[in-house]
Order: structure tokens, then sequence, then C-alpha cells
């Protein structure tokens, strides 16, 4: 069966060369957006795997129920502890996100914003609830500036022994402090890594994703 990509930069298809050897494996897309369009599970879902996603935005949250009836989708953004947030949605986009500071600048460029509140989730209880039915063999991450609220609420994941691929959305201007961010993984086994359209995934050091300019994103892999 041939391999079809959906994913914005062949996500799927490097992912795909690493854990396609996996029957019916399984994947958290924190960050899900479109069940199709630039879609990183797609191609894993018509293998066979199956998923968890977490999408606030509603118009997607939405086409995820419809398209993914067998998967669970978590309408809800990930951070620390429980309540409420409040969630800056600009429909029909990648856009979403709940920095405030981020939002102001979409709004600036033109784009309509609706605003409204959304519940909370820690990343470590959605591992734990899914570690019930199985292990987990990769984890998208791309949320539009919440990426330190979504590592803050991973209590024991580093610390867990279990394999594990996160592919993260990394800019540097989005982190308090990138180095001791970045360490955090290397500290606990995990090897860093780029993928890279025309080249696949490609091995990096610290060194060279610390060098990045602040508002350039790299798709970056943390494997161990």
């Amino acid at each position: 069966m041939t391999l079809v990509s959906y994913a914005q930069n062949f996500e799927d298809v490097m992912l795909w060369r690493a854990l396609g050897d996996v029957e019916k494996g399984r994947y958290l897309d924190i960050g899900a957006q479109d069940p199709v369009v630039d879609s990183v599970s797609k191609a894993f879902y018509e293998r066979g795997w199956r998923g968890w996603h977490v999408e606030p935005a509603r118009m997607y949250s939405e086409a995820l129920c419809h398209a993914r009836p067998d998967e669970n989708v978590l309408v809800a953004a990930v951070g620390v502890g429980g309540g409420l947030l409040n969630f800056h949605e600009f429909p029909q986009t990648g856009l979403s996100t709940l920095d405030a500071d981020i939002a102001e600048r979409h709004v600036s460029e033109g784009f309509e914003r609706v605003g409204r509140s959304v519940a909370v989730v820690p990343l470590a209880a959605i591992l734990d609830q899914m570690a019930i039915d199985g292990p987990i063999h990769w984890m998208k991450i791309d949320v539009e500036g919440a990426e330190q609220a979504v590592w803050r609420g991973m209590a024991g994941l580093l610390e867990s022994p279990r394999p594990l691929t996160i592919i993260l959305e990394f800019t540097m201007g989005r982190y308090e402090d990138p180095a001791a961010f970045i360490d955090q993984f290397t500290r606990h086994g995990f090897s860093l890594e780029v993928i890279n359209p025309f080249g696949g995934i490609v091995p990096i050091d610290r060194a060279w994703l610390l060098l990045r300019p602040n508002g350039e994103d790299q798709l970056v892999v943390l494997r161990r």
C-alpha cells in the first residue's frame, strides 16, 4: 500500500520510516487541527493505528469527531492543573492560541478572533489514561506558543523509561530558557533530531538548535 502524505512538511513520511514496522500503533496529537489537511496522523490512521487528539478549536474538534469516530478527541487545552483558560480562536486557520501576545499580533494582521474559555488538562493525566490501553509510539505538540505550559503538566514523563518519539514545533523566542528546556530531554536519554523535508530526520546537536533565530520554527524530533 502506497503511503500518501498529508502532513505539511512530510512529517508522517519521516515518522513512518522510523515506526512503520509497528503494527496498530498509537499516537497522541496535541494541537491536531484538521483530520486530513496537514494531518500528521492521517496516514497512520489509514494503516490501522489509532490515538487521541487534543484540539480546543471548535471547527477542528468537530471535524475530528466526525472523521474519526473510533478515536478520542479532547476539546481542551493542555497545561498545568485544571480549570479554564482564555482561548483565542482564529477560525479556519492554524493560528488559534492561548498566548495573548501572539493573538494580538494576528489581530493586527487582520485575522478575526473569537474569544472563549476552554478546559485545561495536564499532559500527565492524558498519558496516564492512554497508558491503560498500551504504549504510545509518537506524540506531536503544535500549540502556537503554549509549549511551556504543556510541559509544566508533564510530571513523570521524562523520568519514565518508556520509549517515545516526540515531534515538537520549537521556536526559540517562545521559551523563557530554551537551553534548560532542551537539556531536560537530553538528560533523560532523548536524542535531538530535526525534520528536513529534503533530507529526512537529521541528527543535530544542542548548539545548532540554540543558535536558530528567535522567530524561526524548527520541527524537532526527540526520540528515546
